[in-house]
Protein backbone atom coordinates (compact mmCIF):
# COMPACT_ATOMS: atom_id res chain seq x y z
CA UNK A 1 0.00 0.00 0.00
CA UNK A 2 2.71 2.49 -0.95
CA UNK A 3 0.61 4.31 -3.55
CA UNK A 4 -2.31 6.43 -2.42
CA UNK A 5 -3.88 7.35 -5.71
CA UNK A 6 -1.51 9.89 -7.26
CA UNK A 7 -0.44 8.77 -10.70
CA UNK A 8 1.24 11.22 -12.99
CA UNK A 9 -0.44 10.61 -16.32
CA UNK A 10 -0.80 12.80 -19.38
CA UNK A 11 -3.63 14.90 -17.88
CA UNK A 12 -2.33 14.97 -14.33
CA UNK A 13 -0.45 17.97 -12.91
CA UNK A 14 3.33 17.73 -12.85
CA UNK A 15 5.25 17.37 -9.57
CA UNK A 16 6.28 21.02 -9.96
CA UNK A 17 2.63 22.03 -10.21
CA UNK A 18 1.80 19.87 -7.19
CA UNK A 19 4.59 21.45 -5.14
CA UNK A 20 3.35 24.91 -6.06
CA UNK A 21 -0.20 23.99 -5.11
CA UNK A 22 1.09 22.49 -1.86
CA UNK A 23 2.90 25.73 -1.02
CA UNK A 24 -0.20 27.80 -1.83
CA UNK A 25 -2.55 25.63 0.25
CA UNK A 26 -0.14 25.62 3.18
CA UNK A 27 -0.12 29.41 3.09
CA UNK A 28 -3.90 29.69 2.81
CA UNK A 29 -4.40 27.29 5.71
CA UNK A 30 -1.77 28.87 7.93
CA UNK A 31 -4.44 31.04 9.52
CA UNK A 32 -6.97 28.21 9.90
CA UNK A 33 -9.54 26.61 7.63
CA UNK A 34 -11.96 29.57 7.89
CA UNK A 35 -9.88 31.44 5.29
CA UNK A 36 -9.73 28.46 2.92
CA UNK A 37 -12.31 27.86 0.17
CA UNK A 38 -12.62 24.11 0.68
CA UNK A 39 -15.75 23.81 -1.42
CA UNK A 40 -14.10 25.02 -4.63
CA UNK A 41 -10.73 23.41 -3.79
CA UNK A 42 -12.12 19.96 -2.94
CA UNK A 43 -11.11 18.41 -6.26
CA UNK A 44 -7.59 19.81 -5.93
CA UNK A 45 -7.36 18.38 -2.41
CA UNK A 46 -8.39 14.95 -3.69
CA UNK A 47 -5.27 15.03 -5.88
CA UNK A 48 -2.97 16.77 -3.41
CA UNK A 49 -3.60 14.52 -0.39
CA UNK A 50 -2.44 11.28 -2.11
CA UNK A 51 0.56 13.22 -3.43
CA UNK A 52 1.47 14.25 0.13
CA UNK A 53 1.11 10.65 1.33
CA UNK A 54 3.34 9.40 -1.47
CA UNK A 55 5.94 12.04 -0.55
CA UNK A 56 5.61 11.13 3.17
CA UNK A 57 4.36 14.63 4.02
CA UNK A 58 2.04 13.17 6.62
CA UNK A 59 1.32 16.34 8.60
CA UNK A 60 0.24 18.07 5.40
CA UNK A 61 -1.86 15.07 4.40
CA UNK A 62 -3.56 15.13 7.81
CA UNK A 63 -4.29 18.86 7.58
CA UNK A 64 -5.70 18.65 4.05
CA UNK A 65 -7.76 15.51 4.65
CA UNK A 66 -9.27 17.06 7.79
CA UNK A 67 -10.24 20.13 5.77
CA UNK A 68 -11.68 17.95 3.00
CA UNK A 69 -13.81 16.08 5.54
CA UNK A 70 -15.33 19.40 6.64
CA UNK A 71 -16.73 19.79 3.13
CA UNK A 72 -17.16 16.11 2.21
CA UNK A 73 -17.98 14.33 5.48
CA UNK A 74 -19.30 11.28 3.63
CA UNK A 75 -16.18 10.71 1.55
CA UNK A 76 -14.70 7.31 2.40
CA UNK A 77 -11.48 8.32 0.63
CA UNK A 78 -11.06 11.43 2.79
CA UNK A 79 -11.45 9.40 5.98
CA UNK A 80 -9.09 6.74 4.61
CA UNK A 81 -6.41 9.31 3.77
CA UNK A 82 -6.79 10.90 7.19
CA UNK A 83 -6.32 7.48 8.81
CA UNK A 84 -3.22 6.76 6.72
CA UNK A 85 -1.68 10.09 7.74
CA UNK A 86 -2.43 9.49 11.42
CA UNK A 87 -1.09 5.94 11.25
CA UNK A 88 2.21 7.13 9.79
CA UNK A 89 2.37 9.74 12.56
CA UNK A 90 1.96 6.83 15.03
CA UNK A 91 -1.36 8.16 16.29
CA UNK A 92 -2.87 4.71 15.97
CA UNK A 93 -6.05 5.08 18.01
CA UNK A 94 -7.10 8.15 16.03
CA UNK A 95 -6.15 6.37 12.82
CA UNK A 96 -8.41 3.47 13.68
CA UNK A 97 -11.31 5.84 14.32
CA UNK A 98 -10.83 7.30 10.83
CA UNK A 99 -10.59 3.86 9.22
CA UNK A 100 -13.72 2.74 11.04
CA UNK A 101 -15.56 5.79 9.72
CA UNK A 102 -14.32 5.03 6.21
CA UNK A 103 -15.51 1.43 6.58
CA UNK A 104 -18.96 2.60 7.61
CA UNK A 105 -19.13 4.59 4.36
CA UNK A 106 -17.67 1.86 2.11
CA UNK A 107 -17.83 -1.55 3.84
CA UNK A 108 -16.59 -3.49 0.79
CA UNK A 109 -13.27 -1.62 0.33
CA UNK A 110 -10.48 -4.09 1.06
CA UNK A 111 -7.93 -1.27 1.08
CA UNK A 112 -9.54 0.20 4.20
CA UNK A 113 -9.52 -3.24 5.83
CA UNK A 114 -5.85 -3.68 5.05
CA UNK A 115 -5.02 -0.37 6.70
CA UNK A 116 -7.05 -1.41 9.74
CA UNK A 117 -5.01 -4.62 9.87
CA UNK A 118 -1.80 -2.56 9.79
CA UNK A 119 -2.95 -0.55 12.81
CA UNK A 120 -3.97 -3.68 14.70
CA UNK A 121 -0.48 -5.08 14.03
CA UNK A 122 1.16 -1.85 15.22
CA UNK A 123 -0.88 -2.03 18.43
CA UNK A 124 0.17 -5.64 18.99
CA UNK A 125 -3.33 -6.98 18.30
CA UNK A 126 -2.01 -9.68 16.02
CA UNK A 127 -5.05 -11.95 16.09
CA UNK A 128 -7.36 -9.17 14.89
CA UNK A 129 -4.94 -8.28 12.10
CA UNK A 130 -4.60 -11.95 11.16
CA UNK A 131 -8.38 -12.34 10.92
CA UNK A 132 -8.62 -9.46 8.47
CA UNK A 133 -5.96 -10.93 6.18
CA UNK A 134 -7.56 -14.36 6.34
CA UNK A 135 -11.00 -12.94 5.55
CA UNK A 136 -9.71 -11.11 2.48
CA UNK A 137 -7.67 -14.09 1.27
CA UNK A 138 -10.63 -16.42 1.70
CA UNK A 139 -12.43 -14.63 -1.15
CA UNK A 140 -9.37 -13.20 -2.93
CA UNK A 141 -6.55 -15.74 -2.45
CA UNK A 142 -4.21 -13.90 -4.84
CA UNK A 143 -4.62 -10.46 -3.26
CA UNK A 144 -0.98 -9.38 -3.11
CA UNK A 145 -1.58 -6.58 -0.61
CA UNK A 146 -3.17 -9.03 1.82
CA UNK A 147 -0.41 -11.58 1.21
CA UNK A 148 2.22 -8.91 1.80
CA UNK A 149 0.54 -7.70 4.98
CA UNK A 150 0.26 -11.27 6.19
CA UNK A 151 3.98 -11.83 5.54
CA UNK A 152 4.86 -8.73 7.59
CA UNK A 153 2.57 -9.93 10.37
CA UNK A 154 4.23 -13.35 10.39
CA UNK A 155 7.54 -11.57 10.86
CA UNK A 156 6.16 -9.57 13.79
CA UNK A 157 4.88 -12.83 15.31
CA UNK A 158 8.41 -14.27 15.01
CA UNK A 159 7.22 -16.89 12.54
CA UNK A 160 10.19 -16.00 10.38
CA UNK A 161 10.37 -19.13 8.22
CA UNK A 162 6.71 -18.79 7.24
CA UNK A 163 7.27 -15.11 6.45
CA UNK A 164 10.26 -16.02 4.28
CA UNK A 165 8.24 -18.56 2.29
CA UNK A 166 5.50 -16.03 1.57
CA UNK A 167 7.93 -13.25 0.70
CA UNK A 168 9.77 -15.51 -1.75
CA UNK A 169 6.43 -16.10 -3.47
CA UNK A 170 5.80 -12.33 -3.58
CA UNK A 171 9.19 -11.73 -5.19
CA UNK A 172 7.50 -12.90 -8.39
CA UNK A 173 4.96 -10.09 -8.09
CA UNK A 174 5.22 -7.22 -10.50
CA UNK A 175 3.99 -4.70 -7.92
CA UNK A 176 5.50 -6.07 -4.73
CA UNK A 177 8.76 -7.67 -5.87
CA UNK A 178 11.08 -4.96 -4.55
CA UNK A 179 9.22 -4.59 -1.25
CA UNK A 180 9.19 -8.35 -0.78
CA UNK A 181 12.94 -8.54 -1.43
CA UNK A 182 13.61 -5.83 1.17
CA UNK A 183 11.42 -7.56 3.76
CA UNK A 184 13.01 -10.90 2.93
CA UNK A 185 16.41 -9.34 3.64
CA UNK A 186 15.10 -8.15 6.99
CA UNK A 187 13.91 -11.67 7.84
CA UNK A 188 17.33 -13.12 7.08
CA UNK A 189 18.88 -10.39 9.24
CA UNK A 190 16.58 -11.50 12.07
CA UNK A 191 17.87 -15.06 11.60
CA UNK A 192 21.48 -13.73 11.78
CA UNK A 193 22.01 -14.91 8.20
CA UNK A 194 23.87 -11.73 7.35
CA UNK A 195 25.31 -12.88 4.04
CA UNK A 196 21.88 -13.56 2.55
CA UNK A 197 20.44 -10.42 4.13
CA UNK A 198 23.16 -8.22 2.66
CA UNK A 199 22.92 -9.87 -0.77
CA UNK A 200 19.19 -9.17 -0.88
CA UNK A 201 19.59 -5.54 0.19
CA UNK A 202 22.27 -5.18 -2.45
CA UNK A 203 19.75 -6.55 -4.95
CA UNK A 204 17.33 -3.81 -3.84
CA UNK A 205 20.07 -1.21 -4.35
CA UNK A 206 20.78 -2.55 -7.81
CA UNK A 207 17.09 -2.24 -8.70
CA UNK A 208 16.58 1.16 -7.08
CA UNK A 209 19.94 2.79 -6.39
CA UNK A 210 18.42 6.14 -5.40
CA UNK A 211 16.41 4.80 -2.47
CA UNK A 212 18.34 5.84 0.66
CA UNK A 213 16.51 3.29 2.80
CA UNK A 214 18.08 0.36 0.94
CA UNK A 215 21.57 1.75 1.55
CA UNK A 216 20.69 2.33 5.20
CA UNK A 217 19.36 -1.20 5.71
CA UNK A 218 22.43 -2.72 4.06
CA UNK A 219 24.56 -0.67 6.46
CA UNK A 220 22.61 -2.06 9.42
CA UNK A 221 23.31 -5.62 8.30
CA UNK A 222 27.00 -4.86 7.82
CA UNK A 223 27.14 -3.52 11.39
CA UNK A 224 25.47 -6.68 12.66
CA UNK A 225 28.20 -8.55 10.78
CA UNK A 226 30.87 -6.34 12.46
CA UNK A 227 31.89 -4.87 9.08
CA UNK A 228 31.95 -1.26 10.26
CA UNK A 229 34.29 0.18 7.63
CA UNK A 230 32.05 -1.08 4.86
CA UNK A 231 28.92 0.01 6.74
CA UNK A 232 30.26 3.58 6.81
CA UNK A 233 30.27 3.64 3.00
CA UNK A 234 26.62 2.56 2.89
CA UNK A 235 25.44 5.01 5.55
CA UNK A 236 27.40 7.74 3.78
CA UNK A 237 25.54 6.98 0.57
CA UNK A 238 22.22 7.02 2.45
CA UNK A 239 22.81 10.55 3.77
CA UNK A 240 24.11 11.68 0.38
CA UNK A 241 20.85 10.60 -1.20
CA UNK A 242 18.75 11.88 1.70
CA UNK A 243 20.62 14.51 3.73
CA UNK A 244 17.79 14.77 6.30
CA UNK A 245 17.99 11.01 7.06
CA UNK A 246 18.69 11.43 10.80
CA UNK A 247 18.76 7.69 11.59
CA UNK A 248 21.44 7.16 8.94
CA UNK A 249 23.54 9.99 10.40
CA UNK A 250 23.12 8.43 13.84
CA UNK A 251 24.17 4.97 12.68
CA UNK A 252 27.07 6.53 10.80
CA UNK A 253 28.15 8.13 14.08
CA UNK A 254 27.88 4.82 15.90
CA UNK A 255 30.03 3.12 13.27
CA UNK A 256 32.70 5.80 13.50
CA UNK A 257 32.54 5.57 17.29
CA UNK A 258 32.99 1.82 17.27
CA UNK A 259 36.15 2.30 15.22
CA UNK A 260 37.45 4.95 17.62
CA UNK A 261 37.06 7.76 15.06
CA UNK A 262 35.33 9.98 17.59
CA UNK A 263 35.63 13.36 15.88
CA UNK A 264 33.90 11.93 12.81
CA UNK A 265 31.31 10.34 15.09
CA UNK A 266 30.64 13.73 16.70
CA UNK A 267 30.09 15.33 13.29
CA UNK A 268 27.61 12.61 12.34
CA UNK A 269 25.67 12.93 15.62
CA UNK A 270 25.54 16.71 15.20
CA UNK A 271 24.15 16.25 11.69
CA UNK A 272 21.51 13.84 13.00
CA UNK A 273 20.45 16.45 15.53
CA UNK A 274 20.10 19.07 12.81
CA UNK A 275 17.06 17.13 11.61
CA UNK A 276 15.77 15.47 14.79
CA UNK A 277 16.40 17.21 18.09
CA UNK A 278 14.05 15.17 20.27
CA UNK A 279 15.77 11.81 19.99
CA UNK A 280 17.30 10.81 23.31
CA UNK A 281 19.90 8.44 21.85
CA UNK A 282 21.29 11.14 19.54
CA UNK A 283 22.01 13.44 22.49
CA UNK A 284 23.32 10.66 24.75
CA UNK A 285 25.79 9.31 22.20
CA UNK A 286 26.93 12.81 21.30
CA UNK A 287 27.56 13.48 25.00
CA UNK A 288 29.53 10.27 25.32
CA UNK A 289 31.68 11.14 22.30
CA UNK A 290 32.33 14.65 23.64
CA UNK A 291 33.30 13.18 27.02
CA UNK A 292 35.69 10.67 25.45
CA UNK A 293 37.40 13.46 23.50
CA UNK A 294 37.76 15.60 26.66
CA UNK A 295 35.22 18.16 25.47
CA UNK A 296 33.61 18.05 28.88
CA UNK A 297 31.64 21.32 28.72
CA UNK A 298 29.97 20.26 25.47
CA UNK A 299 29.35 16.84 27.00
CA UNK A 300 27.56 18.48 29.93
CA UNK A 301 25.22 20.29 27.53
CA UNK A 302 24.52 17.16 25.48
CA UNK A 303 23.81 15.00 28.53
CA UNK A 304 21.49 17.66 29.93
CA UNK A 305 19.55 17.60 26.64
CA UNK A 306 19.37 13.81 26.80
CA UNK A 307 18.08 13.90 30.38
CA UNK A 308 15.45 16.49 29.45
CA UNK A 309 13.95 13.70 27.31
CA UNK A 310 14.65 10.75 29.63
CA UNK A 311 15.27 12.15 33.13
CA UNK A 312 15.98 8.80 34.80
CA UNK A 313 18.50 7.33 32.36
CA UNK A 314 21.35 5.82 34.37
CA UNK A 315 24.10 6.10 31.75
CA UNK A 316 23.28 9.74 30.97
CA UNK A 317 23.32 10.68 34.66
CA UNK A 318 26.65 8.86 35.01
CA UNK A 319 28.05 10.59 31.93
CA UNK A 320 26.83 14.01 33.07
CA UNK A 321 28.43 13.54 36.49
CA UNK A 322 31.72 12.42 34.94
CA UNK A 323 31.65 15.42 32.61
CA UNK A 324 31.08 17.83 35.50
CA UNK A 325 34.05 16.18 37.20
CA UNK A 326 36.00 16.79 33.99
CA UNK A 327 35.39 20.54 34.12
CA UNK A 328 36.36 20.73 37.78
CA UNK A 329 32.92 20.87 39.37
CA UNK A 330 33.00 17.98 41.86
CA UNK A 331 29.92 19.22 43.74
CA UNK A 332 27.79 19.00 40.58
CA UNK A 333 29.39 15.66 39.76
CA UNK A 334 28.39 14.31 43.19
CA UNK A 335 24.82 15.60 42.70
CA UNK A 336 24.31 13.59 39.50
CA UNK A 337 26.31 10.56 40.64
CA UNK A 338 23.98 10.29 43.63
CA UNK A 339 20.95 10.48 41.32
CA UNK A 340 22.46 7.64 39.31
CA UNK A 341 23.05 5.67 42.52
CA UNK A 342 19.33 5.81 43.29
CA UNK A 343 18.72 3.94 40.03
CA UNK A 344 21.52 1.36 40.36
CA UNK A 345 22.78 1.33 43.96
CA UNK A 346 24.98 -1.73 43.46
CA UNK A 347 26.87 -0.63 40.36
CA UNK A 348 30.49 -1.05 41.43
CA UNK A 349 32.01 1.28 38.83
CA UNK A 350 29.60 4.01 39.90
CA UNK A 351 30.49 3.56 43.57
CA UNK A 352 34.20 3.88 42.78
CA UNK A 353 33.51 7.01 40.71
CA UNK A 354 31.61 8.54 43.63
CA UNK A 355 34.49 7.66 45.95
CA UNK A 356 36.99 9.29 43.60
CA UNK A 357 35.03 12.51 43.24
CA UNK A 358 34.43 12.77 46.98
CA UNK A 359 38.18 12.44 47.48
CA UNK A 360 38.88 15.18 44.93
CA UNK A 361 36.36 17.34 46.84
CA UNK A 362 38.43 16.76 50.03
CA UNK A 363 35.66 14.70 51.63
CA UNK A 364 37.84 11.81 52.73
CA UNK A 365 35.27 10.27 55.05
CA UNK A 366 32.70 9.87 52.30
CA UNK A 367 35.34 8.73 49.82
CA UNK A 368 36.42 5.91 52.10
CA UNK A 369 32.78 5.00 52.80
CA UNK A 370 32.08 4.59 49.07
CA UNK A 371 35.26 2.55 48.50
CA UNK A 372 34.09 0.25 51.28
CA UNK A 373 30.59 0.04 49.81
CA UNK A 374 32.04 -0.88 46.41
CA UNK A 375 34.29 -3.53 47.93
CA UNK A 376 31.34 -5.09 49.74
CA UNK A 377 29.79 -5.58 46.30
CA UNK A 378 32.97 -7.03 44.84
CA UNK A 379 35.52 -7.89 47.55
CA UNK A 380 38.01 -9.39 45.07
CA UNK A 381 38.28 -6.43 42.71
CA UNK A 382 42.04 -5.74 42.57
CA UNK A 383 41.71 -2.25 41.09
CA UNK A 384 39.22 -1.22 43.75
CA UNK A 385 41.37 -2.70 46.49
CA UNK A 386 44.42 -0.82 45.23
CA UNK A 387 42.56 2.52 45.06
CA UNK A 388 41.20 2.02 48.57
CA UNK A 389 44.62 1.07 49.93
CA UNK A 390 46.24 4.04 48.20
CA UNK A 391 43.65 6.41 49.65
CA UNK A 392 44.29 5.04 53.13
CA UNK A 393 48.03 5.51 52.54
CA UNK A 394 47.53 9.12 51.45
CA UNK A 395 45.61 9.73 54.67
CA UNK A 396 48.48 8.28 56.77
CA UNK A 397 46.36 5.27 57.81
CA UNK A 398 49.34 2.98 57.23
CA UNK A 399 48.22 -0.04 59.22
CA UNK A 400 44.90 -0.40 57.38
CA UNK A 401 46.57 0.48 54.10
CA UNK A 402 49.11 -2.34 54.58
CA UNK A 403 46.34 -4.90 55.10
CA UNK A 404 44.66 -3.90 51.85
CA UNK A 405 47.94 -3.89 49.89
CA UNK A 406 48.48 -7.45 51.13
CA UNK A 407 45.08 -8.38 49.67
CA UNK A 408 46.04 -6.68 46.42
CA UNK A 409 49.26 -8.74 46.23
CA UNK A 410 47.25 -11.95 46.68
CA UNK A 411 45.22 -11.06 43.60
CA UNK A 412 47.99 -9.42 41.55
CA UNK A 413 51.28 -11.04 42.54
CA UNK A 414 52.86 -9.87 39.27
CA UNK A 415 52.21 -6.18 39.92
CA UNK A 416 55.17 -4.34 41.44
CA UNK A 417 53.10 -1.53 42.95
CA UNK A 418 51.58 -3.76 45.61
CA UNK A 419 55.01 -4.76 46.96
CA UNK A 420 56.32 -1.21 46.67
CA UNK A 421 53.48 0.46 48.56
CA UNK A 422 53.32 -2.28 51.17
CA UNK A 423 57.04 -1.75 51.79
CA UNK A 424 56.48 1.97 52.30
CA UNK A 425 53.58 1.28 54.70
CA UNK A 426 55.73 -1.05 56.78
CA UNK A 427 58.64 1.38 56.82
CA UNK A 428 56.35 4.12 58.08
CA UNK A 429 55.12 1.71 60.76
CA UNK A 430 58.76 1.23 61.89
CA UNK A 431 59.46 -2.15 60.29
CA UNK A 432 63.07 -2.24 59.03
CA UNK A 433 63.18 -5.93 58.03
CA UNK A 434 60.22 -6.95 55.84
CA UNK A 435 60.37 -3.96 53.49
CA UNK A 436 63.75 -5.15 52.16
CA UNK A 437 62.32 -8.33 50.64
CA UNK A 438 59.24 -6.48 49.36
CA UNK A 439 61.38 -3.89 47.59
CA UNK A 440 63.53 -6.65 46.08
CA UNK A 441 60.37 -8.20 44.58
CA UNK A 442 59.22 -4.83 43.25
CA UNK A 443 62.60 -4.30 41.54
CA UNK A 444 62.57 -7.83 40.12
CA UNK A 445 59.22 -7.12 38.43
CA UNK A 446 60.09 -3.57 37.38
CA UNK A 447 63.86 -2.92 37.23
CA UNK A 448 63.23 0.67 36.03
CA UNK A 449 62.07 1.44 39.55
CA UNK A 450 65.71 1.37 40.67
CA UNK A 451 66.46 4.81 39.19
CA UNK A 452 64.22 6.70 41.62
CA UNK A 453 63.99 4.21 44.48
CA UNK A 454 66.48 5.83 46.86
CA UNK A 455 65.07 9.33 46.27
CA UNK A 456 61.46 8.19 46.78
CA UNK A 457 62.17 6.15 49.93
CA UNK A 458 64.33 8.91 51.41
CA UNK A 459 61.41 11.33 50.94
CA UNK A 460 59.51 9.40 53.64
CA UNK A 461 59.64 10.95 57.15
CA UNK A 462 62.07 8.31 58.44
CA UNK A 463 65.31 8.67 60.40
CA UNK A 464 66.66 5.12 60.46
CA UNK A 465 67.44 4.60 56.77
CA UNK A 466 71.05 4.56 55.64
CA UNK A 467 73.23 3.23 52.84
CA UNK A 468 73.30 -0.22 54.46
CA UNK A 469 69.52 -0.48 54.05
CA UNK A 470 69.73 0.18 50.30
CA UNK A 471 72.67 -2.24 49.91
CA UNK A 472 70.52 -5.00 51.45
CA UNK A 473 67.90 -4.40 48.79
CA UNK A 474 70.52 -4.87 46.07
CA UNK A 475 71.95 -8.07 47.57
Amino acid sequence: MNSYGFDEGEDDPSPRDMDEQLRRFRHELSGGSKNFDGFHNAQALETLIPYCLDKQLFNDALTFSTVLIEYQPFSADAWLWRGVALSNLERFDEAMESFDRAMSLDPTDNDIQLHRADVFAERGEYERAWNIYEEILRTHPDDEEALYGKALLLGRMNRIDEAIALLKYLQKSEERSLDATAELAYCYDQKHDYDNAFALYQQCIDEDPFDATHWFNAGVVLCHHQQFYKAIDYYDMAVTLKPEFSAAWYNLGNSYGTLGRLLEAIYAYEQALEFERTDFAFWHNLGSAYHETNQSQKAVEAFHNALAIEPHHFESLYGLAASYDGIGKPEKAIEYYLQAELLQPHDTDLLYAIADVYYSAKNVEQALAYYEKALRNNPRDPDGIFDYAATLFDEAMYGESALWFEKFIELRPDNYEGYYFLAKCLLLLGDKINPVELLRKALLINPELRADLRKDINSLPLFFLNDAFFRKIEE
